[in-house]
C-alpha cells in the first residue's frame, strides 16, 4: 500500500500581496492535481504572528481542507513581529485560528496543546493517519526563551517526544515535524536543545520534516534516520517563474520493507 504526504513550509502569508495570491494558487494547484493527500507545513504560516494575518492564513488553508487535511505546527514567524520580536499573546492566536488540523475525519482543538498528551505537555502533538503517526514539535518559542530567530525545544518536550516515539514504535511509520532546522548551525538559526533532541529521534522515527532556512535539502540515514526533508518557502519563485512543493510517496509505512521517496511537483504561476 502507498501512502502520499505533501510537504509545504515558510508560506509567510502576510508578508506582501504576493505572499498571499502565491498561497492561492498553490492551494488550488494542490487540490486540482493531489486531493486527499494530507498536508504537511512545517511552521511561518504568517509572517509576524499578526491576528489579520492568522485570520488569512486560516482562510486559504480552510479552502485547502475542502480536498486535502491539513496539519501544520508554527514557526518562530507566527510568534514574533518579523520572526525576531516576541508578542505575548502570539500562541493564543495560532491556537485560535490555525492549530486545530482541519479536512481529517476527525477534527479536534489544538493539536499540540496540553490537552492532548497523556501528561498535559505543551507543544507536542499526537496525529493518527493509517499506518503513519505524525508528531509535532512546537520549537516557534511561545515563551520567548531564546528571544531570537532560533528557536527552542525544552527537555520536557523532548521526554514527551520520546514517550510518543517509544509508543508508537510497532507497525507505524513515525513523522517528526518541527520547524526549525535542527542539526545545521549558523547565526541567529541555532535550535536551542538541537542536539538533545537528535539523540531522542535517532533510530526512533522514520522521517523527519521541517522547514526555516527557506532551502530545500534532503539527507538519507544521516544520525541514525532514513529520511530528512527540509522545505524551500513554499510560496517563493523558482527557476523558471515556477511554484513547487515536495511530494513525498511511501510504500507500506510502518512495514519491514517500507519505502519512502519523493520529488519536487512544479508548476507555472
Amino acid at each position: 500500500m502507498e501512502q502520499m504526504l505533501i510537504h509545504l513550509s515558510d508560506l509567510h502569508i502576510g508578508r506582501g500581496f504576493k505572499e498571499t495570491r502565491m498561497a492561492k494558487k498553490l492551494v488550488a494547484e494542490i487540490s486540482k492535481l493531489y486531493p486527499k493527500v494530507p498536508v504537511i507545513i512545517s511552521g511561518d504560516i504568517t509572517d509576524s504572528g499578526a491576528r489579520c494575518q492568522c485570520r488569512k492564513a486560516r482562510s486559504i488553508l480552510k479552502d485547502l481542507s475542502k480536498t486535502n487535511p491539513v496539519l501544520p505546527v508554527p514557526g518562530n514567524h507566527d510568534y514574533n513581529w518579523f520572526g525576531i520580536i516576541g508578542k505575548p499573546k502570539a500562541n493564543r492566536t495560532w491556537k485560535e485560528y490555525l492549530g486545530t488540523p482541519h479536512g481529517w475525519k476527525e477534527e479536534r482543538g489544538n493539536w499540540l496543546g496540553p490537552e492532548q498528551d497523556p501528561k498535559g505537555i505543551d507543544g507536542i502533538g499526537i496525529w493518527h493517519y493509517n499506518d503513519i503517526v505524525f508528531i509535532g514539535i512546537d520549537t516557534g518559542d511561545p515563551n520567548d526563551e531564546v528571544g531570537t530567530a532560533e528557536g527552542y525545544v525544552s527537555e520536557v518536550q523532548r521526554n514527551a517526544l520520546l514517550r510518543a516515539l517509544q509508543i508508537h514504535s510497532v507497525n507505524k511509520m513515525r513523522v517528526v515535524i518541527l520547524h526549525h532546522h535542527p542539526f545545521q548551525r549558523t547565526i541567529g538559526l541555532k535550535l536551542k536543545g538541537a542536539d538533545a533532541l537528535m539523540k531522542v529521534l535517532g533510530g526512533n522515527c522514520e522521517l523527519l520534516l521541517f522547514g526555516h532556512k527557506h532551502r530545500f535539502e534532503t539527507w538519507s540515514n544521516y544520525k541514525n534516520i532514513p529520511h530528512i526533508i527540509s522545505s524551500h518557502k513554499s510560496t517563493a519563485e523558482q527557476y523558471g517563474g515556477k511554484l513547487e512543493y515536495i511530494v513525498i510517496r511511501a510504500q507500506d509505512p510502518g512495514k519491514p520493507n517500507m519505502r519512502i521517496s519523493h520529488f519536487l511537483e512544479k508548476f507555472n504561476v
